[in-house]
C-alpha cells in the first residue's frame, strides 16, 4: 500500500512518514470494518487511483464505502458533513486528495483507539511491527536514495556490477578448466588408472 501510494499519489503527501501513517490508518480502518482481503484490495486500488487523480469521485467513493464505510465517516466527521452531503461532494468532484489525506491523518488517535479495542492476530501484530520499522528507517531510506542517485552512488553501483562480471568470468574460466581436465582424464584413463592404483 505504501509503495502504491508513493507511486500514484506521492505528490499529495509531504513525506514518506505521512504515506506510512496514512497507509497504517487505512489498513486499521479496513480491519475495524471487517473488510475481506478482496474488498481491501479493490477499495485500496480505487482510493490510491483517486488520490493520484487528485479527487475522490462517486465510483471510488462507493467502492470504499462498500468495503469500509468508517473511512467515509472519517471524512464526513472531518468536514462536519453527513454521508449524503459527502456523496454530493464526491459527485461534484469536491472531495480532493488533500481533504482525504487530512481527514485520515487527523483521525489517527481515534483510529488507534478503535483499533486497540479489537483483538489482534499474529498477522496484525506483524504488520504493526513492519510499519514501525518502515517509519523508523525513513531517514536512512531517504539518505540511501540520495546516495544511489548521486555520482558517487552511480560509481559504486558500476563497481559492484563490474565485480559481478569479473566473478562470472573467473567462474566460467574455472569451469572450462575443470571440463578440460576431466576430458583429459577420460581420454587418458588407461594411463591414469594404473597410477591411481599404484
Amino acid at each position: 500500500v505504501v509503495a502504491k501510494l508513493g507511486q500514484r499519489a506521492g505528490s499529495v503527501f509531504g513525506s514518506t512518514a505521512e504515506i506510512v501513517q496514512f497507509a497504517e490508518n487505512l489498513n486499521k480502518q479496513f480491519k475495524i470494518a471487517g473488510a475481506s482481503q478482496q474488498e481491501i484490495s479493490s477499495a485500496s486500488l480505487q482510493l490510491t487511483q483517486a488520490l493520484g487523480a487528485g479527487v475522490l469521485r462517486g465510483e471510488e467513493l462507493n467502492a470504499v464505502f462498500e468495503s469500509a464505510p468508517n473511512i467515509i465517516q472519517t471524512i464526513a466527521d472531518y468536514l462536519g458533513k453527513d454521508i449524503g452531503q459527502i456523496r454530493d461532494m464526491a459527485a461534484a468532484g469536491e472531495l480532493t486528495a488533500e481533504v482525504v489525506k487530512n481527514a485520515m491523518l487527523s483521525a489517527t488517535e481515534q483510529i488507534n483507539r478503535d483499533f486497540e479495542s479489537i483483538p489482534k492476530t499474529y498477522s496484525d501484530a506483524w504488520t504493526i511491527v513492519k510499519n514501525a520499522g518502515v517509519n523508523a528507517l525513513d531517514e536512512v531510506s531517504q539518505k540511501l536514495n540520495d546516495f544511489l542517485n548521486s555520482t558517487a552512488g552511480n560509481k559504486a553501483l558500476n563497481g559492484i556490477i563490474g565485480g559481478f562480471e569479473i566473478l562470472a568470468s573467473v567462474g566460467s574460466a574455472a569451469i572450462d578448466l575443470l571440463t578440460a581436465g576431466a576430458g583429459w582424464v577420460v581420454e587418458n584413463w588407461d594411463y591414469v588408472y594404473p597410477v591411481l592404483i599404484g
